[in-house]
């Protein structure tokens, strides 16, 4: 038996969990967005037309299973996500993500964590109040 042979794990998802393909294109245009790439630019990557992702995110059809493989090793996107809705857009542990502003990964990671969640919530929610205060009060003294 080969010893360096790697154990997959098997994504499992129940009939009743998979979501229509309106809805799919729908979440698969959102990970595009997040990633930030136009429709070219990600079919380029995918070696196909822009017209293929266009019919994907319209509802026309789903990914191809080889689009999922390297959508999910190159961006840990969650395959599980995207066909069902469920858990996140991806997947966190083991490799740095993707997204707009990089610098946001460590909070996009706290966030995942019972409590703090609620804590940096609560934190936006104060500096939020006490920015419009600023604000206000700089509109003021500027008149």
């Amino acid at each position: 038996m080969n010893s360096n042979r790697v154990k997959r794990k098997k994504i499992v998802i129940n009939d009743q969990d998979i979501i229509s393909t309106k809805e799919v294109g729908r979440l698969f245009k959102k990970f595009r967005e997040s990633i930030d790439k136009d429709q070219h630019e990600l079919a380029s990557e995918l070696n196909n037309s822009q017209g293929s992702i266009s019919r994907i995110e319209s509802g026309f059809c789903k990914p191809k299973l080889g689009y999922l493989h390297y959508l999910y090793k190159k961006y840990r996107l969650n395959i599980n996500w995207l066909l069902s809705g469920k858990g996140e857009m991806f997947i966190l542990e083991g490799r740095q993500i993707l997204v707009k502003d990089k610098k946001y990964i460590e909070l996009i990671k706290l966030m995942q964590m019972p409590g703090i969640e609620l804590l940096i919530l609560a934190k936006l929610a104060e500096t939020k109040i006490i920015l419009k205060e600023n604000i206000e009060n700089y509109k003021k003294n500027e008149n």
